[in-house]
Formats: structure tokens, C-alpha cells, sequence
């Protein structure tokens, strides 16, 4: 069974993989790139997915942590792809996402310490 850690690093590189390709980019620019629709489907696919797997008592001491709308994003993009509204949808990556990299940054920092 993976590691808590394991998907909470998932969800930070997913996160940072589409931060770098979102960034600069406006509205226009985003919805006329399907690859860049791809990448940012993708990967928040992912996030949901690594949200979902992280062990309940992780969750429940991470609580201030939107969990369930991280996982829940997964469960709207996946089936509903064809009818997502990229203004939502960019405004999520640009605004809510920095947010929850940051606070999955700080689960990792406080839950799994690096050894010097």
C-alpha cells in the first residue's frame, strides 16, 4: 500500500506541473490550447485521485484542508468533460490551487520531516 506521503507529493507535483504550464497564460490563451486542457485535466485528476487515497486519520487531522472539493473536482471533470466551463476551471488552477500547494507543502513538512 503506498504512503500517505507518496500521494500528498502526487498531488504537490501535479499541482506545480500545472502552475508552470498555466502561468502567464490568460482565459483565451487557455481555451483555445487543448493541450494545455489536457495537462491541466490531467492533473487534476490526479490530485483528486492522490486526495482520495490518503488515509482517513491524515485527512482528519489535516481538516482545515479542503479535501472533500479536491476529490470532489476529480468526480465533475472526469464524466463531465466536455461540458467544463474554463473560466471555472482556470479560475480554480489560478486561484485555488496556489492555496492548497501551499497547504499540502505544510502537511508535508509537519507529517513527514526530512532527515538531515
Amino acid at each position: 500500500m503506498r504512503r500517505d506521503e507518496l500521494f500528498l507529493q502526487d498531488m504537490l507535483e501535479a499541482a506545480a506541473r500545472i502552475a508552470s504550464r498555466i502561468a502567464g497564460r490568460g482565459l483565451a490563451s487557455v481555451t483555445a490550447d487543448e493541450d494545455l486542457q489536457d495537462v491541466i485535466l490531467r492533473r487534476r485528476t490526479i490530485i483528486g485521485e492522490a486526495a482520495c487515497q490518503l488515509s482517513e486519520d491524515l485527512r482528519s487531522r489535516h481538516s482545515e484542508i479542503p479535501w472533500k472539493q479536491a476529490i470532489g473536482l476529480r468526480h465533475r471533470v472526469t464524466p463531465g468533460y466536455f461540458g467544463l466551463d474554463w473560466t471555472i476551471m482556470r479560475k480554480t488552477v489560478t486561484e485555488d490551487l496556489p492555496f492548497l500547494r501551499r497547504q499540502i507543502a505544510e502537511v508535508l513538512r509537519v507529517e513527514f520531516p526530512r532527515r538531515p
